[in-house]
């Protein structure tokens, strides 16, 4: 193999590589065999998804590469204790056992590989002061974005999970290679690596980066510690058919379908492997001569088309996963110490027997007095007496006819027109229902604007709008009331108006309603700050379900540096700088109840260093939040359950509720609009 022709063996098929050059340079000017390593912790039993790395290592050895794996058993227990110090020796063997059991299977020699464990090096004296280098350098918030893909997120981190990628980062040196190889999960990691080993003395490496495979379910990708995500490479032939079975597979769609990825990244690149020539995937259809594909764009083609169907699909898909696993799991039949650490490492839970009490011997008297004390309080209810009735408002409400989103106040402070909607009865394509759209919107908005009109007739708030009364008055305990209907009247809009008017396309009616684009500005913008557009949706998706009580989630854009950030905002709260001491990211107002003292007065004389020295009277337009920092909100998404509830039910049993009403927002925003409150200068999108 020419060196040419290894340098492209080496960086095919992967998603992503940093820094090439570093790998063009070592075999074509150093004129030697590129090291690499890859590394796992030893967590969770290993997965289905494991396939994917071994094959390219089988890939990167038919380069010429110098492979070394690394059983990174501190890792394993540094993140979130995913396992035990006192599991961990038995979870590195467990793992040596089964993944050089999966590359004997793909016909990879092991001889040309070298296995580390962690834990042999990285406790030596050299390995901690170098430790210590990295951790008197890092802040915490860029150890926390580093291992924010990897490392498991809690509200409160340990401390092991953010030494965790210095340690990832500082084993490339200690393990003497090239470039480290992982899934593109691993970015994070990686270019903290490239930033942090030049300022403590080491070179910088190339990465190479692998797809992953999303899970079964609902899961991004497939996780060792994530049970229903994945299928162990242990699984019975009965359990692979039992998630198969279960896995989401939607009919005609590709992206985002883990059981094609699946199909795709496993099982046509392991089949290639083990066979030595093309890949082949069988599908058995009933009554009609089975489908052989050697390509994953015509399956692709066929199951878009409908050609080849979910049940189709998953079918073909046991059979052909079970066939890979056999190897391994007669390995492990056949190895009665394999067996043992297995045991060993992943020791079965003993649940505890519940002790059943013993009925106590009731006095005979006792009991004869309790029935009939029982019979003459039956007696009692079940006595005539007048009822209130007590009409349901509820269903009458559904049932008022939407009314006029202009003109509906005679007062000062009106309901805003939503021009993109303007038939109510429609509610908001793809999102809200007529009756949906007429709680969350025209009832909502009649009833905020009443008590606004209310609360500020006769006097200084009489003729300005929401969002200037919302920061006038965010500093005074008295006036809690009119800052919570302005600022819910301002919100709400704001949620509104940042939704479009989705419509079908005549000439494909099939594929549903048509997303607004994100102008390329904008999204090469987010995706600077979030590292995908699929990283922020989710984010955004998973902020708002799991905010325990209403409120709103924001996008907005911070600072003289023009960051995007993610802001929660709870019951009426705010994002806006002039108003920050009614954020809310906790729920304030159940605290001070309106009055001039209490604790609110407390909170809000403590932020007087907020609006600066001398500042005198209520509201001042140039106040900002403690360091100065701008907050400009350009997209919200609302949790108050009046908006939700009635279009998408609560939830039970994992069908609807708030996650699937957020999801459904995401395919609604208006990006154009979003694109000129980010930019509001004219300019190149």
């Amino acid at each position: 193999m020419s060196p040419e022709e290894s340098i492209a063996l080496i960086k095919a098929n992967l998603q992503e590589v940093l820094n090439p050059e570093i790998i063009d340079d070592v075999i074509l000017n150093q004129k030697r065999p590129l090291k690499v390593y890859w590394g796992t912790a030893t967590t969770g039993k290993p997965h289905c998804g494991y396939f994917v790395p071994m094959v390219k290592i089988a890939e990167l050895l038919a380069a010429g590469c110098e492979i070394t794996i690394l059983f990174a058993d501190l890792h394993a227990y540094l993140d979130n204790m995913k396992a035990p110090l006192e599991l961990i020796e038995q979870r590195v063997q467990y793992y040596s056992f089964l993944i050089k059991s999966l590359l004997r299977s793909l016909n990879i020699d092991l001889s040309k590989l070298k296995f580390v464990q962690g834990s042999s090096y990285q406790k030596s004296e050299a390995y901690t002061m170098d430790r210590f280098k990295l951790e008197g350098i890092t802040r915490i918030s860029v150890a926390q974005k580093a291992g924010a893909e990897v490392v498991k997120q809690t509200a409160d981190p340990l401390l092991g999970g953010l030494v965790y990628p210095l340690m990832q980062a500082l084993d490339e040196e200690y393990l003497g290679v090239d470039a480290q190889f992982g899934g593109v999960d691993q970015r994070k990691i990686f270019t903290y690596a490239l930033e942090n080993l030049p300022k403590i003395g080491y070179k910088v490496r190339a990465h190479l980066m692998n797809s992953m495979i999303p899970g079964l379910g609902e899961a991004q990708k497939m996780s060792a510690s994530e049970p229903d995500s994945k299928i162990d490479l242990l699984e019975t032939p009965e359990a692979v058919a039992k998630k198969l079975k279960k896995a989401v597979c939607v009919p005609k769609k590709v992206e985002g379908n883990g059981v094609i990825a699946f199909v795709e990244h496993v099982i046509f690149r392991a089949v290639a492997l083990k066979t030595g020539g093309k890949p082949s995937f069988k599908v058995e259809r009933r009554d009609e001569e089975p489908i052989v594909y050697d390509d994953v764009e015509k399956l692709k083609s066929d199951y878009e088309q409908d050609i080849l169907t979910p049940q189709l699909l998953k079918a073909a898909l046991i059979t052909a996963l079970n066939e890979l696993l056999e190897p391994i799991r007669e390995d492990f039949k056949a190895s009665e110490e394999w067996q043992r650490v297995t045991e060993l490492a992943y020791p079965s839970e003993v649940k505890e027997v519940k002790q059943k009490k013993q009925k106590k011997e009731i006095d005979p008297a006792k009991r004869e007095a309790a029935l009939a004390a029982k019979a003459a309080a039956l007696a009692v209810k079940e006595a005539p007496s007048e009822k209130l009735r007590i009409p349901r408002v509820g269903s009458l409400l559904l049932r008022r006819p939407a009314t006029p989103l202009q003109g509906q106040f005679r007062s000062i402070h009106a309901v805003p027109n939503l021009g993109q909607f303007p038939r109510p009865e429609d509610g908001v394509p793809g999102l809200l229902s007529g009756d949906g759209f007429d709680i969350a919107w025209t009832q909502y908005m009649d009833f905020v604007v009443e008590k606004l009109n209310h609360l500020t007739a006769g006097t200084e708030f009489e003729n300005k709008e929401p969002l200037q009364i919302l920061k006038e008055t965010a500093r005074q305990p008295r006036d809690a009331p009119t800052f919570n209907y302005a600022s819910m009247a301002h919100n709400n809009a704001f949620f509104f108006e940042q939704l479009a008017y989705l419509s079908e396309d005549s000439a494909n009616p099939e594929a549903g309603l048509r997303p607004v684009p994100v102008p390329e500005r904008l999204r090469l913008d987010l995706e600077r700050d979030f590292s995908s557009m699929d990283t922020l949706r989710r984010e955004m998706i998973i902020t708002a379900d799991v905010m325990f009580g209403p409120g709103f989630v924001w996008l907005v854009k911070v600072g003289r540096q023009s960051q995007f950030r993610i802001l929660t905002t709870y019951l009426a709260g705010t994002p806006y700088t002039a108003a920050h001491w009614r954020r809310q990211g906790v729920d304030l107002n159940n605290h001070g109840g309106g009055l001039a003292d209490g604790v609110a007065r407390e909170f809000l004389d403590r932020t007087q260093v907020g609006v600066g020295a001398g500042h005198v009277g209520r509201f001042d337009s140039n106040a900002s939040a403690p360091g100065g920092t701008e907050v400009i909100p350009l997209l919200c998404i609302n949790t108050w359950e009046h908006v939700w509830l009635r279009d998408w039910g609560i939830g039970a049993g994992g069908v609807g509720g708030k996650r699937a009403f957020a999801s459904a927002w995401w395919e609604c925003i208006d990006w154009e609009k979003v694109y000129s409150l980010a930019y509001p200068n004219p300019g190149l999108k």
